[in-house]
């Protein structure tokens, strides 16, 4: 393995091990209240999902404007049918 493999591993064991190292902000969390702390682990949740969501919403989009795109394909090959009927 390399060496950074190493390091991304040594640093995600220690962020486990001894998660109050792990906090990013010290001057966050040392003085803050509890609904302040309870705010900023919503926002982390938030960030955290809103790719999921950013994706998600493309691929609806993509889906739904695949549909109807073949949807009047459909319309238009059977319109040309019976024109030339």
């Amino acid at each position: 393995m390399k060496i950074y493999t190493y390091w991304v591993l040594a640093i995600g064991i220690g962020a486990i091990l001894f998660p109050a190292l792990a906090q990013t902000c010290p001057f966050c969390f040392s003085s803050a209240t509890e609904e302040v702390l309870h705010t900023y682990y919503l926002s982390v949740i938030f960030m955290s999902l809103l790719p999921f969501g950013v994706v998600g919403g493309l691929a609806i989009w993509i889906y739904k404007n695949k549909r109807s795109v073949s949807g009047s394909q459909v319309e238009e090959s059977s319109q040309d049918r019976n024109i030339s009927d």
